[in-house]
């Protein structure tokens, strides 16, 4: 964006933020039933009255999270028992493996039916494991979760009780509140005016470029004649005299030159100074502005009578129902997180019991394994003896298996009754009866408050985009520093040319200026003073510009009536 639109720009923000400054004012001032301030109170009350509920609610439906997290210890310990059968089973196994190895038919006949045996031992430690991990991180994100519950329920008492009080004080305090908003109207109407008149310095200051482009195009004319004086095929060669006044003559025009860039450099460092102070000061006021507003204070009043902030109506007010909607959130959220803990534990539990039908599978396929190796072993004999043992023992086992599962079952059982009897109800979405007048008074004061945080929030939007809007226009200010530097660097150049002519330049010689280096040719004040001080002898630096002349644009060609200030500032 170029400066001068950013100007515009910012001429047309400072209007929008005077405008929705006073909307805000006025819709504080409106004391016209229930679209006024007046029926804060009620909406206040109800809302507290809102969230005592919620803590109460809160407090109860928090019990039966103690019964769960009992329930998971009790998950942990019963699954215990099925892994202690699960490695007992896998013992077995091995034994089986021994006893077969011991004749060829023993082999033969169990020695498949021993590695099933250790296949589903393995697979029942491993499903009891995954329900050892699951019970435990449920039952420890639980327990972070009640804590924190526990936390915020302490905590909204407190904040409640503090902002039934603080509300209070506020509330009697609305009378008063709608008399300040009148001054703060005021008091934006003096800052805004005070942006409009720094926004009229950086355009007086940076129209600069109206006498800068001539003053280089003539710089460069009279360099261009130094270079005609100086080059070989063009100077005056007809005699010694003429070439000595040649001479003298580029000397003369370098030091006028160099001159002009002194003054120029001096006039470039002084705008930039005053335009960067100029915006510095804009900032600040649309930043203080900005404050005033969206804490919608009284700051003429705040400045006489010295009060502390915190006890500005305005202030107050805006404070207390910040706090109320935050409790209103937090509220919501202590809802959303009890909901979240039933939530959590209906899905854990519902995949424990997936896990415990695995289980039953388990159990029932190495129950069926201990029937046919029991058979199996009765045919061998004396020789399947110890197998018979060994099976029966398989079997009992199971047996135990199938009584820890239950006992699991049963658990999980209890804890889908548990969360099943909890009836969760949200609080701050609809209200008890709303059909009823006062729900109709709490809707339309909820909206004056919702109007007055959308006004709020434009200032401050509005208020960010002028901020960046002259934080842009000081960006579109650093070639002038650059500017100065190239300039520098040109004036240190023509003093090595002046230099190196010096030597060469005869006191006696006459020194032409051309027509088009007279002083008559310049168009701004600034640029004959230094041309007539240069021509008077002082060629040392920078001339100073005569009594009543200040920086480029205050003097020479006046800027033209328009006021489209992309026009007038369009830098070069």
């Amino acid at each position: 964006m170029g400066l001068g639109q950013g100007l515009q720009s910012g001429y047309e923000y400072v209007t929008v933020l005077m405008r929705d400054a006073v909307g805000v004012a006025e819709l504080i001032g409106d004391d016209s039933g229930d679209h006024s301030l007046r029926s804060v109170g009620a909406s206040v009350n109800q809302s507290l009255a809102l969230l005592k509920r919620c803590r109460d609610n809160a407090v109860s439906k928090s019990n039966p999270v103690k019964e769960v997290l009992g329930s998971f210890e009790q998950l942990d310990a019963r699954r215990g028992e099925i892994d202690g059968v699960a490695r007992y089973l896998r013992a077995v196994a091995l034994n089986i493996f021994i006893e077969t190895s011991r004749s060829d038919i023993s082999d033969e006949n169990f020695s498949v039916i021993a590695g099933e045996i250790k296949t589903l031992s393995e697979e029942m430690i491993r499903v009891s494991k995954s329900i050892h991990e699951l019970t435990v991180a449920s039952k420890n994100r639980f327990e972070a979760m009640f804590t924190e519950i526990s936390g915020g329920i302490v905590e909204i008492t407190g904040l409640a009780d503090l902002a039934e009080h603080s509300a209070g004080n506020s509330i009697e305090q609305i009378e008063e509140l709608m008399g300040y908003s009148f001054g703060l109207v005021e008091d934006a109407e003096r800052m805004s005016r005070g942006i409009f008149r720094e926004v009229e310095k950086i355009v007086v200051g940076v129209q600069l470029h109206d006498s800068m482009r001539q003053r280089i195009e003539h710089i460069v004319s009279g360099l261009s004649e130094v270079d005609r004086l100086c080059n070989p095929e063009t100077a005056c060669l007809d005699s010694g005299q003429g070439r000595a006044d040649d001479v003298a003559t580029a000397h003369a025009l370098i030091g006028l030159q160099r001159a002009q860039i002194e003054q120029l450099i001096a006039d470039v460092d002084a705008v930039y100074g005053q335009t960067r102070v100029a915006m510095e000061g804009i900032v600040g006021d649309i930043t203080q502005l900005t404050r005033y507003l969206t804490n919608m204070g009284d700051p003429a009043a705040a400045r006489e009578t010295r009060r502390d902030a915190s006890e500005d109506p305005f202030g107050m007010l805006s404070s207390d129902l910040s706090n109320i909607r935050s409790l209103e959130r937090r509220g919501a959220d202590l809802e959303s997180r009890l909901g979240e803990i039933y939530q959590k534990a209906f899905e854990a539990v519902s995949t424990l019991s997936s896990f415990t039908d695995d289980l039953h599978n388990i159990s029932r396929e190495s129950h069926n394994k201990a029937l046919n190796t029991i058979i199996a072993a009765n045919h061998l004999g004396t020789e399947g003896r110890s197998l018979s043992v060994l099976a029966k023992e398989m079997k009992s086992l199971s047996n135990q298996a199938e009584e820890s599962i239950g006992a699991v079952e049963t658990v999980i059982s209890s804890v889908v009754d548990t969360i099943q009897g909890v009836e969760l109800e949200t609080l701050f979405n609809t209200g008890d009866d709303d059909s009823s007048s006062e729900a109709s008074v709490v809707s339309m004061t909820l909206s004056l408050y919702e109007q007055i945080k959308e006004r709020t929030a434009g200032l401050l939007e509005v208020s960010t985009k002028l901020i960046t809007t002259f934080a842009r226009a000081r960006e579109a200010l650093t070639f002038l520093p650059s500017l100065v530097e190239m300039l520098t660097r040109q004036r240190d150049q023509l003093d090595e040319a002046n230099g190196l002519l010096a030597p060469w330049v005869d006191e006696t010689a006459t020194v032409r200026i051309p027509e088009h280096c007279l002083v008559d040719r310049y168009t701004m004040e600034t640029e004959r003073s230094v041309h007539m001080a240069c021509m008077a002898g002082d060629t040392g630096g920078a001339a100073s510009a005569p009594d009543g002349g200040g920086t480029f644009g205050s003097q020479g060609s006046e800027p033209g009536d328009d006021d489209d200030f992309g026009d007038n500032i369009e830098l070069f």
